[in-house]
């Protein structure tokens, strides 16, 4: 478990748990709704708490909380041998632009290395020309990897990042 200092309020990183799936699910599309206009509709909007049951079940997710509450979520879970994917980031848009993001991202990344994944992997969409630069800076550059089935070509970019164990 980590914990940080964000002003007087203190934030707990840690691996999510079944019972954090339904918190899951609204960050998450509290997070996504600003979004909600994008063609094709993000599939975050639309899914259950039994969805993100199922993709604990493929991999797991890391949640951030805030004073006891859940204010963000990433999930995880195996691309490939050799990648870890990187999905579904979400904050609370309450809580966005104080760094809850790159804390999840870098939580990931420790998973990847841990688990002995020389890279991690997330797919970004090319209307969201901001968050493509967010990425960037944080050590992600795309990637052409026709191999990948989720590689959605015309909405989708794959953006990978090295991480050494």
């Amino acid at each position: 478990m980590v914990v940080c200092e964000a002003d007087t309020d203190s934030l707990t990183l840690r691996a999510a748990t079944e019972d954090d799936s339904s918190a899951i699910e609204a960050v998450t599309r509290a997070a996504y709704e600003r979004r909600a206009e994008r063609v094709p509709p993000y599939k975050a909007l639309s899914e259950t708490t039994e969805d993100v049951l199922r993709h604990l079940a493929r991999g797991g997710a890391i949640v951030v909380e805030l004073n006891g509450a859940v204010v963000g979520a990433v999930r995880h879970r195996e691309q490939r041998p050799g990648a870890l994917l990187l999905y579904r980031l979400a904050v609370h848009p309450d809580h966005q632009r104080r760094g809850i993001g790159r804390r999840l991202m870098a939580a990931v990344e420790d998973v990847a290395r841990s688990g002995g994944y020389e890279e991690v992997h997330l797919h970004a969409r090319h209307t969201c020309p901001d968050l493509i630069a967010t990425y960037e800076r944080l050590g992600y550059s795309e990637v052409n990897d026709p191999t990948e089935p989720d590689y959605n070509h015309p909405v989708y970019l794959l953006m990978s990042k090295t991480v050494t164990p």
